[in-house]
């Protein structure tokens, strides 16, 4: 009940924000740099790994302990780069902290004197962003995450447009503890919440950004692992955008993305394909949008107290999983003897726990069962 009140007041906050926003400016803040989340069309914001999700949904950090640092290049046509890195420490007692920087690069304008002359002079012209995320977990299944921005945009030697912004996130588990939709989310992001920016007296609104989204990870095989992302996108005087995209995993190394985007000329597919190797991860996607096609490669890097965590969660699950199936089969001292093992590394594992209980009723009735129709052969034999 406190999270559907909380959740309620956070979208009337959202859609009162929406509905103050004018002209955006700092058009670089509603640029996508992060080939994993363009590979998707936006649409898998949580939760992960990756440390770029502190740009986009700073509540979806909440993956597992460990920390995580993410470097992004990314080159649209001609002169207009951009790179992105961000670092994630995790600590899920106290909360997760996220720090990332991100350039862009406009290339070289030209300027004109008052006669009209061409190459007087040649600035680079570009913008930078420092972000600075937290995150907290709130009652089991909810999830809060704040990122305040800082920017600087320059156009010319004089002409500089500084500012501050806030995104707020957050992602609440939709599914519980039930086996088929425990990895099941909601998300909801408000994207920079700010005071108005732009070039001397010429003041607009920032590009405030509403987006939801559902995202659903199902485990096919063993290492086969689907995650499935749909939601919408809404900014002040546009069209809504709806996006959807998937990542297939194979073999936890593997991993093929494919999006969809359809809105206000942002419609198209986008791919993309990444590499796991140990430690370190390598993600490629391209896609084209009104400048012309993208090009984006990432490195991410997990150190090892995430991946010890990750493979005592991925034991976890396996054993219980064997017990899962030894439960069918109604082979009720296997299934104790696996959920057993599973609780033994991870004492808050809690289906193991409400299914070890089950299976030990029921090896009870059965051991029960198995004695009374044996002292009955013996009364039918005397």
């Amino acid at each position: 009940m406190k999270n559907r009140i909380i959740i309620f007041f956070f979208f009337i906050l959202t859609v009162a924000a929406l509905r103050a926003a004018e002209v955006n400016a700092v058009q670089f803040l509603k640029t996508v740099a992060s080939s994993r989340v363009y590979a998707t069309a936006s649409s898998l914001i949580g939760p992960t790994d990756s440390a770029d999700i502190i740009f986009y949904n700073p509540a979806g950090m909440f993956s597992r302990a460990g920390t995580s640092l993410c470097l992004n290049y990314t080159r649209s046509f001609q002169d207009i780069n951009n790179l992105l890195l961000a670092g994630v420490y995790r600590k899920m007692h106290w909360g997760n902290l996220g720090l990332g920087i991100q350039t862009f690069f406009y290339g070289k304008i030209k300027q004109t004197d008052i006669n009209g002359l061409l190459d007087t002079a040649r600035i680079n012209s570009g913008s930078f962003q420092i972000t600075a995320a937290y995150h907290k977990n709130l009652f089991k299944y909810f999830n809060l995450g704040l990122a305040f921005k800082a920017f600087n945009e320059k156009l010319t030697a004089t002409d500089n447009n500084p500012g501050f912004a806030v995104d707020l996130g957050c992602s609440c588990s939709l599914g519980g503890l039930h086996l088929l939709t425990k990895n099941l989310y909601g998300h909801i992001v408000v994207r920079n919440l700010g005071i108005e920016s732009g070039w001397g007296s010429q003041r607009h609104s920032l590009p405030l950004t509403l987006q939801t989204a559902v995202t659903y990870k199902l485990k096919i095989f063993l290492h086969h692992w689907f995650d499935f992302g749909l939601g919408l996108l809404k900014r002040k005087n546009q069209q809504p955008v709806f996006n959807t995209g998937l990542t297939y995993t194979l073999f936890k190394n593997i991993f093929f993305r494919l999006g969809y985007i359809s809105g206000q000329n942002k419609t198209g597919f986008r791919a993309g394909l990444g590499f796991k190797i140990k430690d370190f991860q390598i993600n490629y996607s391209c896609g084209f949008h009104d400048l012309g096609m993208r090009n984006m490669v990432q490195l991410s890097f997990i150190t090892g107290s995430a991946r010890k965590k990750f493979n005592l969660k991925e034991k976890v699950e396996l054993l219980y999983y064997a017990g899962m199936k030894a439960f069918i089969n109604k082979d009720y001292r296997q299934a104790v003897y696996y959920f057993t093992k599973a609780l033994a590394l991870d004492k808050t594992h809690t289906r193991s726990r409400a299914r070890l209980k089950e299976a030990r009723e029921l090896k009870q009735k059965k051991e029960n069962l198995k004695m009374l129709e044996k002292a009955m052969q013996e009364l039918q034999l005397e």
